[in-house]
């Protein structure tokens, strides 16, 4: 992966080395998660005040 955040564990790293500012947030896009095995609903559930724009 190429991303900063590509996962929810990355996802988070990136929040903490960001200092959880809240000018950070995701592009959210299930396609990316999905070709990853990953469920995009766990992702939703995880970061809902962080998804700033979604990719459909």
């Amino acid at each position: 992966p190429t991303e900063i955040a590509f996962d929810i564990v990355s996802a988070h790293r990136a929040l903490e080395a960001l200092d959880r500012r809240e000018a950070f947030g995701f592009n959210f896009d299930p396609s990316h998660l999905e070709w990853q095995g990953m469920e995009p609903a766990r992702f939703i559930d995880e970061f809902p005040d962080r998804i700033y724009h979604v990719h459909m």
